[in-house]
């Protein structure tokens, strides 16, 4: 026989394998798609009606899929995603399913306390891994994606913050992240706007910002928009920024600040 004819069944049979195989979610379990807090750490929670992030293999596709209109789905590409607490099973509102990670929505109304999820594909279900939900656990998204360093933030006309694009005192600036809290509407739908009733307080370095807005971003669904007063006296390239909720802080990031100009006064590249 054809040695190549002969490498065919088992060819056949590793193609079948790979695609029944077990979705594994990583040992940290679910994590704040902003923050990336480690799980047991203070702040590291999944509120309700948050963004969250599983890590592992086996997830989803080998190519990415995202969700791309309302209402948002609770399977996308042949992944779901099931939060149990107690004895109450709730389907998150998946975002994008990739083999290595699945981003999703904890929908509002999954109850409070710890439990585990689960990672359907292709009709195979990963072991559980462990998840705790809150009422709120704010995470800010970095440019790094990993939570940490400069904020995603951005001023009046939405650019973002840089150390070349500073903001100044007294400015009014959006911080954006997810964790703030449920909604009282469906998380698969373009979110209500209005501020969130749970508790928060935001520092801006050492100082209590003044806090407008701090609610769901019009746009998006799971999506916190924090919009405040750069308080008086802020001045620096990293300027540290951190939002306080009932589940604590989920993350410490910068954001720039000068009293005039667009670059902050301590930054190597100086005033040009």
């Amino acid at each position: 026989m054809d040695r190549r004819f002969a490498q065919l069944p088992a060819v056949a049979l590793f193609s079948v394998i790979a695609a029944f195989a077990q979705p594994v979610i990583s040992s940290q379990g679910a994590v704040n798609s902003a923050s990336y807090r480690t799980p047991g750490l203070p702040g590291s929670g999944i509120a309700q009606g948050s963004i969250f992030t599983l890590f592992g293999t086996g997830l989803g596709p080998d190519s990415l899929v995202s969700a791309s209109s309302f209402p948002l789905p609770t399977a996308l590409g042949g992944t779901s995603v099931s939060v149990t607490i107690g004895n109450t099973p709730t389907a998150a509102i998946i975002l994008f399913a990739y083999s290595t990670q699945v981003n999703a929505i904890l929908p509002s109304t999954t109850p409070i306390g710890t439990g585990t999820v689960t990672v359907t594909y292709n009709n195979q279900t990963s072991a559980p891994a462990p998840i705790q939900v809150v009422a709120g656990a704010f995470g800010i998204f970095a440019y790094n994606s990993r939570g940490s360093g400069q904020a995603i933030a951005t001023d009046t006309n939405y650019q973002l913050n840089t150390i070349t694009h500073t903001f100044h005192p007294g400015d009014y600036v959006s911080l954006w992240g997810t964790g703030l809290g449920p909604i009282n509407a469906s998380d698969a739908e373009p979110p209500p706007a209005g501020n969130l009733p749970g508790a928060m307080t935001m520092q801006v370095g050492n100082t209590t910002a003044l806090v407008d807005y701090h609610g769901r971003a019009p746009c998006c669904a799971g999506l916190d928009q924090i919009v405040f007063q750069v308080p008086a006296g802020v001045e620096g390239c990293h300027v540290p920024v951190g939002v306080e909720t009932g589940g604590g802080v989920g993350n410490v990031a910068t954001i720039a600040v000068s009293a005039s100009g667009q670059t902050c006064s301590d930054s190597v590249m100086g005033q040009d």
